[in-house]
């Protein structure tokens, strides 16, 4: 007896079943005749569609829902059965695997440092995995250079940062370089030029490089979380506010989640906690991390204060 393994398998077969007699039943005897076509050589035309179309989308579904299991398990912190996972999702065989493999590396680059916090082996081989998708992607896409972007943030984070991987700085020196290559001027590459060069200890040439590239983009949100995060490396404490404040001020939202979380931090830290439970409560609706939330509510127990759902509820925006 042949058995399928998932209910969306059921699904595909009582389909083709129910087509095959919608098929056979609106064909009258008259019309048999007159097209003179048998009935094997219908329903084995129709199968051999079906059977593509239902293998094709079992594989894509399939890897799909394996995938949301994974990142889910991620978002909530179990990243052992997110990692069991995402090694599931290669047993699907999607055509989609590069995609899922980018979006799963860029899940490591976000929590990787918290990982690391409490579980250095389970981080490094959630890292060694990331690299080993983006490699891959890079080798599939040569000309892509979001992906060379990716990498770098990758081993940025976990190479030189986390690991000391030796070469690792000298390698996000060379990709940095065939980022350029690839598109010259892009935006996203000048953040990434001033990261490295803090990660590297010239921070003042990285905070020097981020004013410049704000001068020229005032009106986007990721030129100043690039400005405020290298002062918040550095310690300068005192002026990452001022530097958020100026983003709001001009009514920018963070609509990253890693943003987002930077900017909750930041004001929590010099005891702005309206600030901050905003920006938590944005982070959570981003993520739907039950450790976001928890952190959320528990900030407001504390303060007696409730959770702003706008920026003009605590913010004063200067005109």
């Amino acid at each position: 007896m042949f058995v399928f393994e998932n209910v969306t398998s059921y699904i595909y077969f009582f389909f083709f079943l129910g087509f095959l007699d919608f098929v056979f039943s609106g064909i009258s005897e008259k019309d048999k005749n007159y097209y003179n076509v048998p009935k094997l050589a219908i329903a084995l035309s129709l199968l051999l569609a079906v059977t593509g179309i239902f293998f094709l989308n079992v594989n894509v579904v399939g890897a799909n829902i394996t995938e949301f299991k994974s990142r889910k398990f991620m978002s909530v912190g179990d990243s052992k059965n997110s990692l069991q996972m995402f090694n599931e999702t290669f047993k699907w065989k999607s055509p989609y695997q590069y995609e899922i493999g980018w979006d799963y590396s860029m899940d490591v680059l976000y929590v990787i440092p918290n990982i690391y916090s409490y579980d250095q082996k389970l981080a490094r081989e959630l890292f060694d995995l990331a690299i080993v998708n983006m490699v891959k992607i890079m080798e599939h896409s040569p000309n892509d250079v979001r992906s060379v972007l990716a990498y770098m943030d990758l081993m940025r984070s976990g190479g030189i940062v986390l690991f000391d991987i030796p070469g690792a700085q000298e390698d996000v020196k060379d990709k940095l370089e065939l980022a350029e290559k690839l598109s010259p001027g892009r935006q996203q590459i000048e953040y990434a030029k001033i990261t490295f060069l803090a990660g590297i200890g010239e921070i003042d040439e990285a905070i020097k490089m981020a004013e410049e590239v704000l001068s020229r983009n005032e009106n986007i949100a990721e030129a100043y979380y690039q400005l405020a995060r290298i002062y918040e490396f550095n310690e300068q404490h005192k002026e990452v506010l001022p530097v958020l404040d100026r983003a709001i001020s001009k009514g920018l939202i963070f609509t990253d989640p890693v943003h987002q979380i930077f900017a909750a931090e930041a004001y929590e830290f010099e005891g702005r906690f309206e600030d901050a439970l905003y920006w938590y409560n944005m982070a959570y609706k981003s993520t739907g991390n039950e450790r976001i939330k928890f952190k959320r509510d528990e900030l407001s127990r504390m303060t007696q204060k409730p959770v702003p759902q706008s920026l003009e509820e605590f913010f004063n925006f200067s005109k």
